[in-house]
């Protein structure tokens, strides 16, 4: 009775850093995907004349109510790649369920 009780904790022990990680990773994926939605409705409105003070002033900061600044890291973050490697990392897990159909 005794060792099945450890095998639990120990089980447990080795499932909390993983959880932890794909939590993380899946706050990181969903931070990604707004920053695509911001990034793709600047290139939408910028052009050669347009200042991105003015984009962030009429466009972003009402949609997306982000500051200035946040707009700039967005703007210098590599957000295809970075949602490549997670996708990447998404498909490397081993899956309960396979998407095939088979048992």
């Amino acid at each position: 009775m005794e060792l099945t009780i450890w095998h639990e904790i120990l089980y447990i022990c080795q499932v909390r850093p993983n959880k932890q990680k794909n939590i993380q990773r899946g706050i990181q994926k969903n931070k990604l995907l707004r920053y695509q939605s911001i990034l793709d409705l600047y290139l939408e409105k910028k052009t050669e004349d347009i200042p991105d003070t003015v984009i962030w002033r009429k466009y972003i900061y009402p949609t997306f109510h982000i500051s200035r600044r946040t707009l700039v890291t967005i703007l210098g973050t590599p957000v295809n790649k970075e949602l490549k490697e997670i996708k990447a990392v998404e498909d490397a897990q081993i899956s309960l369920f396979p998407s095939d159909g088979t048992p």
